[in-house]
């Protein structure tokens, strides 16, 4: 379980950290950022729990940010550290994401390295963000690449943010998020109770449905379905609480899922 937050709107940096804040019950073992300056995309993170990494990147809060997301960890595949922290780049940093939830298919790993990607850490969530670059390459459309991830390969949820100033969000499964667009500006968040925090307003959170994506396109929010097969094994969530034990007590898990 990982909690994952992003934001359009002044000082997004720290409103999306913020959103992390009050996520902390998904993870502390790893904290990051990334966010778009000057049609540059940027990333900061680290291997420690997110009120150390708020007071170390102190500095970042007042930028005058419009976009960002943010991740806090509790990881399941791939130990604490640098390389198995989110945010992922695709290998031409066009794109970074962040994601809570299991990509099935961790086999592919040899595949994608044949294919020339740079993989530097252990975790699914990476392999995830090299397939949608996969998907993102040969459709040339970031919501038709997202459409061929939840289709084939995502079990959870995540957020990318494009070089473009455009930010997505996708789910599938059980693993849930929420969305809010709220005075001119849009919150993406794992739980409702963490926009409600920061926004003030329980009506305008609304959850992300299964086989949904959303852009959020300089405040305006678009949504698209996907018809998803409904193959999830009823076990599911009982070894999505399995493996989430197993981390919270430093045990090994041999079954190949991320939470």
């Amino acid at each position: 379980m990982c909690g994952i937050a992003g934001v359009y709107g002044d000082r997004a940096i720290l409103k999306t950290l913020l959103l992390t804040l009050s996520q902390l019950n998904r993870g502390t073992q790893g904290c990051g950022i990334a966010w778009i300056e000057h049609n540059k995309l940027y990333a900061r993170k680290s291997p420690i729990n997110p009120m150390a990494f708020v007071q170390a990147n102190n500095s970042l809060l007042s930028k005058s940010v419009r976009i960002a997301i943010s991740h806090n960890r509790m990881p399941s595949i791939g130990d604490v550290s640098y390389n198995n922290t989110h945010p992922f780049f695709d290998c031409k940093r066009r794109f970074a994401l962040i994601h809570n939830g299991t990509a099935f298919n961790h086999d592919y790993r040899k595949r994608l390295l044949e294919k020339g990607h740079r993989i530097l850490g252990e975790t699914d969530s990476e392999l995830l963000t090299h397939k949608l670059e996969d998907y993102y390459e040969e459709t040339g459309d970031m919501v038709e690449a997202l459409k061929m991830l939840v289709e084939n390969d995502l079990r959870g949820a995540v957020i990318v943010l494009e070089r473009s100033r455009k930010m997505y969000a996708a789910r599938r499964g059980y693993i849930s998020a929420h969305y809010a667009a709220w005075k001119g500006e849009v919150y993406i968040a794992s739980e409702a109770k963490a926009i409600t925090n920061l926004i003030g307003c329980e009506g305008a959170v609304k959850p992300l449905e299964d086989g949904e994506i959303i852009m959020v396109d300089s405040g305006r929010i678009r949504r698209y379905r996907v018809k998803v097969p409904i193959e999830l094994e009823k076990e599911e969530p009982r070894y999505y609480r399995l493996k989430t034990l197993y981390s919270l007590y430093g045990l090994n898990w041999n079954w190949d899922w991320d939470i």
